[in-house]
């Protein structure tokens, strides 16, 4: 056999554990067919060089095969390491995570906006009914006054409030997913009694616009983050119910990955609402404008999830026709 014949033999799978190589480099793991590919690919190659070492003397070729050979053997027997978790790699990869789980986000918004519909309807046509979904203390903060409107600095005061209580209401239904979902459930339904029935008096009361104009800014950040995590702990509460042959804590450890990225991804979401809180609701603008940056944020937030891209697979290099030249 001569040198080029042997080449052109064996060149394919050369290429392919050159491109292993790179990929292992680069992203640091392989999946799919090169995950099992590589091994084999590498002994196959060190069989190349030996035989070439005794029956083709070609200088160029067995330096070449060696420098193939010494890469593949450094990254297939390296030690393992953790491979570093960048904010920019998780940011990246958080939307395809969030589409993922887009069962229970859609349960968790059902529900929350079934509660908060019922809350509005039935609080806006009788307010005295307020009293069913609100703290005493917030119905009368929103009580007209003499000149037969609400205070507008009470408005202001609501958002912080709300925004507190939904905080605090995404970790309770977070947590109540293990029993089974059913603390998550409670949490959604309390935080859309709350929502609908402060928005219905408000409405009643002539302070629909302002109230809207007050809390859009930051809801649009806030609800979706809140319905997430509630979506995170419905998820555990489903691995608990559904977990197969599995025992409840090994569905709980493999769901627990998933659901503490959503619950990751649903504070960051809290956190930018508070700084848009904290930013745009003292801001003395015009409610119309106020509502049209929520309506940027909210395209903003929707565009990221909805159109989030996950990092693209790094492409192979091809080896020169012929390997020798390298």
């Amino acid at each position: 056999m001569t040198v080029e014949q042997f080449v052109a033999a064996r060149q394919q799978r050369w290429q392919q554990l050159s491109a292993c190589c790179d990929q292992l480099q680069t992203a640091g793991s392989l999946a799919g067919p090169g995950l099992r590919q590589f091994g084999p690919l590498y002994r196959q190659t060190t069989g190349d060089l030996a035989y070439a070492a005794v029956h083709l003397p070609d200088p160029e070729l067995l330096a070449w095969l060696n420098r193939l050979c010494a890469r593949a053997h450094s990254l297939l027997y390296a030690a393992p390491r953790r491979a570093p978790r960048r904010r920019a790699d998780w940011l990246t990869a958080y939307p395809a995570r969030w589409r993922a789980a887009a069962p229970f986000l859609l349960v968790s918004t059902a529900l929350f906006a079934a509660a908060t519909l019922l809350a509005f309807v039935t609080v806006y046509r009788e307010p005295t009914a307020a009293r069913l979904f609100v703290p005493g203390a917030l119905t009368a903060d929103l009580a007209v006054d003499p000149s037969g409107q609400i205070p507008p600095g009470v408005f202001v005061a609501l958002t912080g409030f709300l925004l507190t209580n939904n905080l605090t209401a995404a970790l309770v239904a977070f947590a109540g997913g293990i029993f089974l979902g059913l603390g998550s459930l409670a949490a959604l339904l309390r935080n859309g009694f709350l929502l609908g029935g402060l928005a219905g008096l408000a409405t009643a009361q002539g302070g629909g616009l302002d109230f809207l104009a007050a809390v859009a800014p930051h809801g649009v950040l806030e609800l979706p983050a809140l319905l997430t995590v509630a979506a995170a702990g419905l998820q555990l509460g489903w691995a608990v119910l559904h977990g197969g042959r599995r025992s409840r804590l090994r569905a709980l450890a493999q769901t627990g990955p998933q659901a503490f990225t959503l619950l990751g991804g649903g504070l960051g979401g809290f956190v930018l609402a508070a700084l848009v809180e904290g930013l745009l609701t003292p801001w003395p603008a015009p409610a119309p404008l106020k509502l049209l940056l929520a309506l940027v944020l909210a395209a903003l937030l929707a565009y990221y999830l909805t159109s989030g891209r996950g990092r693209p697979d790094d492409a192979l290099d091809a080896l020169p026709a012929d390997p020798r030249r390298a």
